[in-house]
């Protein structure tokens, strides 16, 4: 069975060639997410950081607004950003 997200949590973090979807911590740094996606290709990209995505142009974002008491206006307020980028959210059951 694949596994099809992965998500990297370090620098030291492994390359899983059996992944779709790399889910980018934030904090990492800028140089080893570009070579990451350099040496990935072809994958989908999503960064828990709305600015990282942007500036490096990844494919989304991956949100926690599970402590949110306002989530459709924050969701609202996110997409305005991210435009058509992907928006991953995790979000608390009721």
């Amino acid at each position: 069975m694949y596994n099809l997200i992965y998500k990297i949590e370090s620098e030291k973090s492994p390359l899983k060639t059996d992944a779709e979807c790399y889910i980018l911590a934030a904090g990492l740094s800028e140089n080893f997410i570009k070579d990451f996606k350099a040496k990935a290709g072809g994958k989908i990209f999503l960064s828990e950081d709305i600015e990282t995505c942007l500036k490096l142009n990844l494919d989304g974002v991956l949100i926690d607004l599970s402590k949110s008491e306002q989530i459709k206006k924050e969701i609202a307020q996110i997409r305005v950003q991210i435009g058509s980028k992907v928006l991953g959210i995790i979000s608390r059951s009721r």
